[in-house]
């Protein structure tokens, strides 16, 4: 039974995590194509994101048919998302490209799992560094976009951290609801025990009760038959003598 609710749980989460990855990537996807519109793009950029960010999440889809509870599903979507994700961030002509990351990390606390969320978050500071640091030796920053770095650098740590620490707390509180619940049940099935023992020593009880009253009413009816014979023999004694003293 506990097997197959944590089996029930697994397939929840992984459903709404493919539905959220699709959902991100029909945003992003209809937000490239308005940039293709606007010449911002060309259609070769458009269709190449649309493959990395499609393709995994198809393949996702079919696991989940095969095997809805798969674990699987929750490493494929966090290593597509995050490709998906440093492709955009290298590639992009924005300073706000970074943020993508959000929503990805706003999915990662239902899995319950500290050591998926610390590899995730860490990835995604690392890639930012690494994004910032490869665009200062090769065109530098200046002015704004300097001020632009600082902020991307800063705001992915401190998301990323409260993130794991967001994670971890989440866990330990549920943990400890499950704790709670255990006792609880622990306790319901003591006191269930406690009831089926009186229970059993009653019925115990009335069994010696109802046997004893059987042996007695026995002993009364043996008595009383006794009884019987006695006065019966009284009786005929009497009668034996007064036959005699008639005589």
């Amino acid at each position: 039974m506990e097997k197959r609710s944590k089996l029930n749980i697994s397939k929840q989460v992984n459903l709404i995590v493919l539905l959220c990855n699709s959902v991100i990537n029909v945003a992003f996807s209809i937000a490239y194509f308005v940039e293709v519109l606007s010449g911002n793009r060309t259609w070769e950029y458009f269709i190449l994101f649309c493959a990395i960010a499609f393709i995994p999440n198809m393949v996702c889809w079919f696991i989940y048919r095969a095997r809805s509870e798969s674990s699987v599903i929750k490493f494929t979507v966090a290593i597509a998302y995050m490709l998906m994700y440093t492709f955009a961030l290298f590639t992009g002509n924005t300073a706000s490209t970074f943020t993508y990351v959000i929503p990805l990390l706003l999915i990662v606390p239902v899995y319950f799992d500290i050591k998926f969320s610390i590899v995730i978050n860490i990835y995604a500071m690392v890639i930012n560094i690494v994004k910032v640091a490869y665009v200062a030796m090769t065109s530098g920053y200046e002015g704004t976009a300097l001020t632009d770095a600082k902020i991307q650098i800063g705001v992915t740590v401190v998301i990323c951290l409260f993130n794991v620490v967001v994670s971890s707390l989440i866990i330990k509180i549920n943990e400890s609801k499950l704790e709670e619940l255990e006792i609880e049940k622990n306790t319901v099935s003591d006191m269930l025990k406690g009831i089926l023992t009186v229970s059993r020593e009653i019925n115990s009880t009335s069994v010696t009760i109802e046997d004893k009253m059987k042996i007695l009413e026995g002993t009364m009816i043996e008595t009383e038959n006794a009884m019987d014979g006695v006065k019966s023999g009284a009786n005929d004694t009497a009668n034996t003598m007064q036959d005699q003293l008639s005589q």
